[in-house]
């Protein structure tokens, strides 16, 4: 099983420890993947941080996206 699925197993069973520890393997393979495609990880990070920015930005605004509603948006977590 790889990372994601084991990510997967750990949470269902309500393992947060081994959920941590799944993760960092995930995101340590998400690393090399990006390296080989020439992206850094800062490029990944930034494009999470605005999508969050975005959502907090509609959420103050009383705007709740949802998928399929009528404010939907590719930013968006």
């Amino acid at each position: 099983m790889g990372q994601a699925g084991s990510c997967v197993v750990a949470y269902l069973r309500g393992e947060k420890e081994a959920l941590v520890q799944e993760s960092l393997g995930f995101l340590h393979g998400m690393e090399l993947l990006w390296a080989q495609h020439g992206i850094a990880p800062q490029q990944v990070w930034e494009e999470l941080n605005e999508r969050i920015l975005l959502s907090e930005k509609l959420l103050a605004r009383g705007i709740r996206a949802r998928k399929g509603g009528p404010y939907r948006s590719t930013k968006l977590p």
